[in-house]
C-alpha cells in the first residue's frame, strides 16, 4: 500500500479549472483513500476583516467531473460545492480533523487566511465515497473548476480585489499491491462475470424562487428514476451568487410553514410538514431529519444540533423508500422507482427576497467493468 501524489495538468498561475490525469496502473486503488491537498492564499487589498464559512474548504470548488477510462461516471454542474457541504453535514462524523477542511471555530478561520493556508480536501464522488477497490488498468481523469473567490466569505464591507493564488494542488492516490494469487484469481473470474460495484449516489439541484410568491409548487423535480431520499434547503439569492455580505452556507426558513413531496399524485410525507419558526415549534421537521436518513438510533453521523437548525440549517428531509434503508446502510438495493415528482411548498408570507431550494438527491447505484475494461453504469 502507497500513495502517489499527482499535479494538475498545466500551469497553476491565474488557472481556475485544474485537470488531473491519473494513468492506469497494475496495483489496485483505494479511492477511498485518495483526496486532494491544497495550498491557497487569498489576494485582497482590503484591511477589512475577511471570515471564511465554516468546512471553508467545501466552498473552494463549484464542479467536478471524474472520469473512469473515457467515460464521465459523475457529471458535473456547478453545485459541487453544496453537494460537498450537505454531504459533509449528513455523512461525515465529528472528530478532530474536521480542522483539515476548515471546520472550526470563527476566530481561528479567520486568523487562518490571512496568510497562505493549506486543506485536505475529501472527493465527494460516488466511487470515492465506496469501500471497494478499483481494479488495475483502469485510468482515472479529474476535472475541478473554482467558485467565484467571493464564495465562502463574508465582509461587512465591499471589497475590489478579491483572488485566489493557489501555491500547490496535489491529488494524492492510494494504490494497494495485492498478493499474486488473489489477483491473478480475480482476474480469471472477470473473463466470466463483470466486477460491480454498488455505492450511493449524490444528484443536487437548485430552483429559483422569485419574490412576491407565498405559495410555489415546483413540477417536475424529479421526472425517470425517482431518488430515494431528498433533502431541501434554502438559501437567498445574495448567499447563492457569492454575495460578500451573505455566508453562502447559512441557509434560511423564510418562516416556512408547510412543506411536502408529491410522488405520482402520493403526498409524502402524507400530513406535511408545517413547522411554525415563529413560535418555535419545528420539533417534528428537526426528529424527521434523522429518522428520515435512518440515524435516530445510536450515534448518528449527522451534524446538526438543534440549536442551529433554525437559524443556520432548516433542513427538510424527505424519505421515499419502502423500508427506509439505503444500500449503503443494509448493503442490499432497492427497485429502482420511476415517476414524476412534484414539491408543494407554503410559506406565511410573501417572500422579500429571491430565494433558491436546494434539492440533494440520493439514489441507488451500480457500476460494472468487464475485462476489456469496459464501463457500464445504470444512471
Amino acid at each position: 500500500m502507497y500513495d502517489v501524489e499527482y499535479r494538475p495538468v498545466g500551469s497553476l498561475s491565474k488557472s481556475t479549472v485544474f485537470e488531473f490525469v491519473v494513468p492506469g496502473s497494475e496495483h489496485y486503488t483505494d479511492l477511498a483513500a485518495s483526496y486532494l491537498y491544497v495550498q491557497l492564499k487569498i489576494d485582497t487589498d482590503s484591511a477589512e476583516k475577511i471570515i471564511p464559512t465554516n468546512n471553508y474548504a467545501a466552498s473552494i470548488f463549484e464542479q467536478l467531473d471524474v472520469y473512469l477510462g473515457n467515460v464521465n461516471i459523475t457529471p458535473g454542474n456547478s453545485l459541487y460545492h453544496y453537494q460537498t457541504f450537505i454531504d459533509d453535514v449528513f455523512f461525515k462524523h465529528k472528530s478532530a480533523i474536521d480542522a483539515c477542511q476548515i471546520i472550526n471555530a470563527e476566530d481561528k478561520r479567520v486568523e487562518q487566511v490571512k496568510k497562505t493556508f493549506d486543506f485536505v480536501l475529501p472527493i465527494h464522488a460516488p466511487m470515492f465515497q465506496q469501500e471497494k477497490f478499483l481494479i488495475d488498468n483502469v485510468p482515472i481523469s479529474l476535472r475541478l473548476k473554482c467558485a467565484p473567490a467571493s464564495f465562502g466569505l463574508t465582509c461587512n464591507k465591499p471589497i475590489t480585489k478579491l483572488l485566489f493564488e493557489f501555491q500547490k494542488i496535489s491529488l494524492f492516490i492510494r494504490r494497494v499491491k495485492l498478493y499474486s494469487p488473489v489477483q491473478m484469481s480475480i482476474t480469471k473470474n472477470l473473463e466470466k462475470t463483470p466486477v460491480k460495484y454498488y455505492f450511493q449516489r449524490n444528484e443536487v439541484k437548485s430552483f429559483h424562487l422569485p419574490t412576491g410568491f407565498a405559495a410555489n409548487s415546483v413540477d417536475n423535480v424529479y421526472n425517470g428514476q425517482l431518488p430515494m431520499k431528498i433533502i431541501i434547503g434554502f438559501v437567498t439569492d445574495k448567499s447563492f451568487n457569492a454575495d460578500l455580505a451573505s455566508d453562502a452556507f447559512t441557509f434560511s426558513h423564510k418562516k416556512l410553514q408547510s412543506a411536502a413531496v408529491v410522488v405520482n399524485g402520493i403526498k409524502i410525507p402524507s400530513s406535511p410538514y408545517k413547522p411554525d419558526f415563529a413560535g418555535k415549534l419545528f420539533m417534528r421537521e428537526y426528529y424527521n431529519v434523522f429518522r428520515s436518513m435512518n440515524q435516530d438510533h445510536g450515534l448518528p453521523k449527522i451534524r446538526l444540533d438543534y440549536a442551529d437548525y433554525e437559524n443556520k440549517y432548516p433542513f427538510l428531509v424527505f424519505d421515499l423508500t419502502d423500508d427506509g434503508t439505503l444500500a449503503s446502510d443494509s448493503g442490499t438495493l432497492s427497485l429502482i422507482k420511476r415517476g414524476n415528482v412534484r414539491i408543494d411548498i407554503q410559506f406565511s408570507t410573501a417572500l422579500d427576497e429571491g430565494m433558491h431550494m436546494i434539492l440533494f438527491g440520493i439514489y441507488d447505484s451500480i457500476l460494472q467493468i468487464d475485462a476489456a475494461r469496459n464501463i457500464v453504469t445504470d444512471y
